[in-house]
């Protein structure tokens, strides 16, 4: 342990960094110019894959992975419910039971995506607009509730969009993130090419927050929705039973599903079962009251209606950059209130999203600080 702890020193990244800025001139050549420390970072490397470290999992970077974890509710819940087709490791999971199938359905029906430029791009722009704009104080959160920011640049803060916020932050990821689905499924606007990237940044973010709310839910603030987030599959589950039609399957495709490890969201027949089933949804919940065995899903389907009908009369207000921007403030409120802990824990590999996010948002308000503090002793001396 003591051998690997110090070829992982001596191969990490922030070796290089000191390497790089050492003012030992002959030690960043020997090391860096005349190339010895790569071959020791890849032998590093290589032994991490054969060797497993810290209670059973596998060496990882410690530069974050560029990456974001997926997870979305109208997949799960479309997700094949026959023994015949079903894989085999979830049928072994239902059989035991003991909390596997919900542990295997996390596993299976999650995936990860590479982060796009245009969504690192429309995040950075978003911290930048909210301290150039003021809507952040002076211990840099956000001064207004999560996704409440746009709502009231825009004026629309107020009925179905301030009770879409929820009384609870995690309440909130569910409600719009099927919102957003039933949205995008209906919507027009959605599927014009000069809103493709937006649309793209929507679903990552979207299904973002519910990958954290499902497999990580103590790094969100607020209480948990477990119960919340199980009744409204639950009701999903039944809506998806009541229309489904089953789909015949050669037996090449029944034999790739029976052995597979993940769900593949990306596949065309997927894709249509999630976008049938926010259709659906709101067929079935619009213009119905509150609803015990689905107590959020009539609030989602006006929010849908309300968006679909200010695209509709052509309002001044572009319906998918509302909701873009409303998942951003929802992604820096839950970057800007996590745990501390949580961060320093992640930071050791790579860290996630909202690491990132975080460290960003801090990084400005320190250059948001000084800059104030430069404006006020100018304005002092000119007095």
């Amino acid at each position: 342990m003591e051998m690997m702890s110090m070829l992982n020193a001596l191969g990490s990244s922030w070796t290089f960094v000191f390497l790089s800025t050492t003012r030992c001139h002959w030690l960043q050549y020997a090391a860096l110019c005349n190339q010895r420390w790569d071959p020791l970072r890849r032998a590093v490397v290589y032994l991490h894959h054969l060797v497993r470290v810290g209670g059973g999992s596998r060496y990882s970077s410690r530069r974050w992975s560029h990456s974001m974890g997926q997870y979305n509710m109208l997949h799960l819940c479309t997700g094949s419910d026959s023994a015949l087709t079903r894989p085999l490791l979830g049928s072994l999971a239902k059989v035991v039971g003991l909390g596997l199938t919900e542990l295997w359905n996390k596993e299976y029906y999650s995936w990860d995506i590479n982060m796009a430029d245009h969504i690192k791009v429309c995040i950075s722009e978003h911290i930048k607009n909210l301290y150039s704009d003021g809507s952040v104080n002076s211990l840099g959160m956000l001064k207004n509730k999560w996704g409440e920011e746009p709502l009231v640049r825009r004026d629309l803060f107020g009925g179905i969009f301030e009770d879409s916020l929820g009384v609870d932050f995690q309440e909130c990821i569910i409600i719009w993130h099927i919102g957003s689905a039933i949205f995008l499924a209906k919507s027009q606007q959605a599927k014009e090419e000069d809103t493709l990237l937006d649309v793209e940044a929507i679903k990552a973010i979207s299904n973002y927050m519910m990958f954290l709310l499902v497999k990580q839910p103590d790094t969100l603030p607020g209480r948990s929705q477990n119960r919340l987030y199980e009744l409204t599959c639950t009701k999903l589950v039944k809506t998806r039973r009541s229309t489904h039609r089953r789909q015949n399957m050669n037996l090449r495709a029944t034999l790739k599903n029976l052995f597979s490890l993940h769900d593949d969201p990306d596949s065309n027949s997927r894709a249509t079962d999630r976008e049938e089933l926010a259709k659906e949804l709101y067929d079935e919940y619009e213009g119905k009251s509150f609803s015990y065995d689905a107590p959020r899903l009539p609030l989602v389907a006006e929010l849908a209606k309300e968006l679909l009908r200010m695209e509709k009369e052509g309002s001044m207000v572009n319906s998918v950059r509302l909701v873009l921007d409303v998942w951003r403030d929802i992604l820096f409120y839950a970057a800007s209130n996590c745990s501390r802990k949580f961060y320093a824990e992640k930071l050791s590999n790579g860290g996630e999203l909202t690491t990132i996010v975080w460290l960003v948002a801090e990084h400005l308000y320190q250059l948001f600080v000084k800059s104030l503090i430069k404006r006020l002793k100018k304005d002092n001396d000119l007095a």
